[in-house]
């Protein structure tokens, strides 16, 4: 997505007051050089731009950003992803105000395609999680860390031996798992960055029974460190609040049978242990009557 990956760069760009801050490392997973055609009169000094050949898949152009950089923390900006005005500035004045804080998630506004926005999510506190509390936090809300609102320690995120290729497309909750369990995280209400919905987004394909079974699996290790009771019931409230917000993204596509397919889930085993939280009842009752009905 060239056109895309050009507007994240100059998202980065644009704050320009303390860019010897900030080295920019551009990983191009492409399978072309469209992208490196078109954000080439834009490389400065402080851009380290290179093509991977052949290319890494997702994870592994996430750890070999890691990999390379050198900067003291790291945040990976997808390319349909972009830092907001003023964001960047936001960041670095967060950072040198909590030089002991490895892991920092920061507010997020969601957008379309056409960068209308749709909803201001992840809008945090600030406060400072332990180990226990922000476990309890990502297995409770599904969207409790949009990808780039983290922002991490390079070295803690090396020494976790960066992302887990084999997690798939939860490799990315697995990560932010193993780090909150060492390092707790930090929570801010700047909102620094937009999150783009749109319909090739690797998180559109993961609304499927395989999904929340692995995301059980990845929460297991981490019962001692929650309580047994806790776990149980903030899985319940990820699992609902997982299908619901992805029959929603269906419903506003207008896809009614793939709303009906994701709220299907719902009545599937892995549920019969998880009540849907009172406040979501009549969200739930209405979008599984909406995709009923104009499913039929």
């Amino acid at each position: 997505r060239p056109e895309w990956c050009l507007r994240a760069f100059k998202s980065v760009l644009r704050d320009t007051i303390q860019q010897n801050d900030v080295q920019i490392l551009i990983s191009d997973n492409s399978y072309d050089n469209k992208t490196e055609q078109i954000l080439a009169p834009y490389l400065t000094s402080q851009t380290i731009y290179w093509r991977t050949t052949p290319t890494t898949g997702m994870v592994g152009n996430w750890n070999l950003l890691l990999k390379e950089a050198a900067g003291t923390y790291i945040l990976w900006l997808h390319d349909d992803d972009f830092l907001l005005p003023g964001g960047l500035s936001k960041i670095l004045q967060t950072l040198k105000a909590s030089p002991s804080c490895d892991f920092h998630v920061f507010s997020a506004k969601i957008v379309d395609h056409n960068e209308k926005t749709l909803f201001r999510a992840g809008e945090h506190r600030e406060k400072i999680l332990d180990p226990s509390s922000a476990l309890l936090a990502l297995f409770t809300h599904s969207s409790f860390i949009r990808f780039p609102s983290a922002v991490v320690s390079t070295t803690v995120a090396n020494n976790e031996g960066g992302f887990d290729a084999s997690q798939g497309d939860a490799a990315d909750l697995c990560m932010w798992a193993r780090l909150a369990s060492t390092a707790g995280l930090a929570t801010h209400k700047a909102l620094v960055v937009a999150y783009t919905v749109h319909t090739a987004q690797t998180t559109s394909r993961m609304f499927n029974a395989a999904t929340l079974r692995q995301i059980s699996d990845l929460a297991a290790p981490y019962e001692s460190a929650i309580g047994k009771d806790k776990l149980a019931k903030a899985l319940s409230k990820f699992f609902w609040r997982f299908v619901i917000g992805g029959s929603i993204r269906a419903i506003t596509k207008s896809d009614f049978k793939e709303a009906k397919r994701i709220m299907h889930l719902t009545t599937t085993e892995m549920f019969q242990t998880k009540s849907c939280p009172i406040q979501w009842l009549p969200l739930r009752l209405m979008l599984t009557f909406i995709a009923k009905v104009n499913n039929q």
